[in-house]
């Protein structure tokens, strides 16, 4: 049976001895304060209280029951019905989801002077954080009592938040409530996450408070105050069980995260009395007398919710709700555990059982001629009933008597002369739980014979009805349906018989054969979607009399060529049915492009896109887009039932033009010439020239671009360095791919004026790779082409180490790095 998980929210006080004295062994007492037999009457329970000694501080008490009296809970047997925290509120209890949830409400705060309405108030969580503004209360509508200042910052006219005036927050700042955990806050802060919002309903509060309970539980708190006086309570604790209006709910919402977190109490057998409060139950919203979310703050009911105040050691009263499945399956037996076990302590067991009892009484002789058989059927779906009837009445009639069993069977004879009538009373008892119903037969003497005419007999369609009349001028009717009216409607084929009493007792029946024609069934077969300019054709599939179109046709075929709803009504046997079908128009797919005819230089990627996933490109992929990178003819094409829609698009690539100033070199007096290709269409120097070729003079990096006939751009650059001076010139990176371009790692200077002596280069090992000794500067050939032992070199930064002597005898030494790149 699955586990009732209900958990009860009362305050448990254990009971410490001096630190230099035993502790005496936990010691746990049930008594039964309901009849060992619960005779069900739909809403029961079963009432006993717990009491106890030598309970540890922070330890539980938890209930079972089971069919087992032997059983044992701290085995794991037994179902747990029932739980006693050990601390002020469960810390699983104080759930801070993402939204804001309602831990408690006070319902009946104090009713000194009439100030109760005016003195409840709500304990909520914050849950991730949430400004005073976009908090709502939604109170339940049966509890508002046509107040228009009902709700708090939600419905047609909301009542806002005011900050809590100085009284009240002197009021809740007592002992271990101080500023530090008890914060008023207006309309426009904000309470961070994972704190407390203690909000009265009220802006008149007139009650002294004792908060000691939540300031304890070491969240903040944030005092929040309505700027309405409330007319009315905003809670009820009228014991009421009838449903729907035996719950109240009322709802906090974040108005920001558009979360609402519903909090509903149970009336039934509530506490009628100031200081009555509920506290949320785990795993379900409803906090029900049966499992002792409500509870009376009998200490003081103007001090709040102090859940320091109960004391365990007097008897805690608890209602357990008796499930209906439990009826007639035997006694339940219960036990109370301490959780943490600690030496594992068992209550004394006490027992108890519900009897679903219940009694039927049938008969369809309840008006007899003398002479003739009573008989009467008795039932109980409780399978331990005892079942048995009585007799009274029927002075004047014999053969009724009183006896046990499921039938009675019994010959009644009447010696007057019009009628007279017995009662039986049917029991049927279980364990002290009796149910019964009385029967009434009435003896007839039987002298004329009425002959009652049953009319309005015809046949008609299913789903409708007739009436049948037995006629007038009878005392009394009794139809095979149970009725005793003139007049019955009927909605069913078959058999109808009444009975009747008539002047001078005269008996008599009549019985008819009711027919009830089917429904002709229909239906519509077609193709429903048709193009522009067409038609389709519809078929109404039925076997009947006739039939008509809503288009005033009556053939069972017709063809359409509009869109709109068609329908066909079916007539057969006097009945008629209707079926219909939505048809629409199809058109061709709209038209689309994918743009002008267009051309690249050099390598592309461009999107071609019609934005319909079904389109087929003449590449055989099918998608609403697709890139392309290589020139030529593309084709998109959309198809439906009506059609193909197309577009071309040609792309066209162009080469990039080349151009190739040379490698970097040097010269010392005189001037260069520096040139491009003479076929190309535009030409732009660095320097601003635009002519094919320019004359350099002086050292420096130059650059050109180029555009050819197609639009096309390319260009290129070179270093000119001077070789008139002293001067060396070393890379800082080079490239050898044999590309033809800084292919070589070497000195540069004018070999004139300056003699290379030695030059090495090392790797990062400091492993040499290459050496070149007494050579001339600027010479290409005698630099290093980037390989080491016949193999190419790895790509990283080498060292060098350059040493130079100059024509007038100086010498230089140059080092540093330089990066072999791919």
């Amino acid at each position: 049976m699955t586990k009732i998980l209900s958990h009860l929210y009362l305050t448990t006080i254990a009971l410490f001895m001096s630190a230099f004295l035993v502790q005496a062994e936990p010691v746990l007492n049930l008594n039964l304060l309901s009849p060992t037999v619960v005779c069900s009457s739909g809403n029961d329970s079963v009432s006993y209280s717990v009491s106890g000694s030598g309970i540890p501080a922070n330890t539980n008490i938890v209930i079972y029951q089971s069919t087992d009296s032997l059983f044992n809970p701290y085995l794991g047997q037994g179902d747990s019905i029932g739980y006693i925290p050990g601390n002020a509120i469960p810390q699983d209890t104080v759930n801070f989801g993402d939204c804001v949830k309602t831990l408690g409400i006070f319902i009946d705060a104090c009713g000194a002077s009439g100030q109760e309405g005016k003195n409840e108030y709500i304990i909520l969580t914050s849950g991730n954080g949430i400004k005073v503004s976009n908090l709502a209360i939604d109170f339940s509508t049966q509890n508002n009592g046509g107040a228009t200042n009902a709700d708090i910052n939600t419905g047609t006219s909301p009542c806002l938040y005011q900050t809590p005036t100085p009284s009240l927050i002197t009021n809740l700042r007592v002992g271990s409530c101080n500023a530090s955990n008890v914060i008023p806050a207006s309309q426009t802060d904000s309470i961070p996450a994972n704190a407390i919002i203690l909000l009265f309903t009220s802006d008149n509060v007139t009650a002294n408070y004792g908060i000691a309970g939540l300031c304890n539980l070491g969240y903040p708190i944030y005092v929040l105050q309505s700027a309405c006086e409330r007319t009315i309570g905003a809670f009820t604790n009228a014991p009421r069980c009838d449903a729907p209006s035996r719950y109240r709910t009322t709802v906090a919402i974040d108005i920001r995260l558009n979360c609402r977190d519903n909090f509903t109490y149970d009336l039934c057998d509530i506490f009628d009395e100031d200081g009555t409060y509920a506290i949320r139950q785990q795993g379900t919203d409803t906090a029900s007398v049966a499992n002792n979310g409500i509870r009376i703050n009998a200490i003081d009911s103007c001090g709040g919710i102090d859940y320091t105040q109960l004391d365990f050691s007097a008897d805690t009263i608890l209602k357990f709700r008796i499930p209906t499945n439990f009826c007639n399956d035997g006694f339940h037996y219960i036990k109370a555990i301490t959780n943490p076990a600690g030496t594992q302590p068992v209550s004394n067991t006490i027992a108890y059982k519900l009897v679903c009892n219940d009694i039927s009484a049938i008969s369809t002789t309840t008006s007899i001629c003398s002479g003739e058989t009573a008989i009467v059927n008795i039932s109980s779906t409780d399978p331990n009933a005892t079942l048995s009837w009585t007799v009274s009445g029927g002075a004047n009639i014999t053969g009724a008597s009183a006896g046990t069993g499921n039938t009675i069977n019994q010959v009644l004879t009447y010696n007057g002369n019009t009628k007279d009538s017995v009662t039986y009373t049917a029991i049927s008892s279980d364990a002290g739980c009796t149910k019964t119903q009385t029967v009434k037969v009435v003896v007839n003497n039987c002298i004329t014979i009425c002959n009652p005419t049953i009319t309005g007999n015809v046949p008609f369609c299913e789903g409708d009805s007739i009436t049948l009349d037995a006629g007038t001028g009878f005392s009394s009717y009794s139809w095979n349906t149970g009725a005793s009216s003139q007049t019955i409607k009927v909605k069913t084929a078959g058999k109808y018989v009444v009975s009747v009493v008539g002047q001078n007792d005269c008996t008599g029946s009549d019985s008819v054969q009711v027919v009830v024609n089917a429904i002709p069934q229909v239906s519509i077969s077609g193709i429903t979607a048709f193009c522009v300019q067409s038609a389709t054709r519809l078929t109404a599939n039925a076997d009947v009399d006739s039939l008509r179109w809503n288009t005033g046709e009556t053939t069972n075929s017709i063809s359409v060529a509009q869109a709109q709803t068609y329908s066909v009504t079916v007539y057969d046997n006097g009945c008629s049915n209707t079926a219909s079908v939505q048809v629409t128009q199809l058109n061709l797919p709209a038209s689309f492009t994918l743009g002008n005819d267009t051309s690249f230089c050099g390598n592309f990627s461009k999107v071609l896109s019609t934005g319909n996933q079904q389109t087929q490109w003449s590449t055989a992929v099918t998608a609403a887009q697709i890139t392309v990178t290589e020139a030529g003819t593309y084709i998109a094409t959309i198809t439906n039932d009506c059609g193909s829609v197309s577009d071309t698009i040609v792309i066209s690539k162009n080469d990039l033009p080349v151009v190739s100033l040379g490698a970097d070199t040097s010269f010392c007096k005189g001037q260069l010439v520096l040139s491009a290709p003479s076929e190309l269409r535009s030409y732009v120097w660095s320097t601003g020239e635009q002519s094919q070729s320019i004359t350099v003079l002086e050292a420096g990096k130059y650059s050109i671009t180029v555009t050819d006939e197609n639009g096309c751009n390319g260009s290129d650059e070179i270093v000119i360095s001077s070789n008139c001076s002293n001067e060396l010139w070393i890379a800082n990176a080079f490239t050898p791919n044999s590309d033809g371009i800084n292919d070589v790692f070497y000195v540069r200077g004018n070999p004139l004026n300056i003699t290379i002596e030695r030059f090495m280069i090392y790797n990062r090992w400091g492993n040499k790779v290459f050496e070149a000794t007494n050579i001339l500067p600027d010479d290409a050939t005698l630099g290093w082409n980037g390989t080491f032992k016949g193999e190419p070199a790895q790509f990283e930064v080498y060292g060098y180490e350059v040493v130079a002597r100059f024509s007038d005898g100086r010498k230089k030494i140059l080092k540093g790095n330089v990066t072999l790149l791919k």
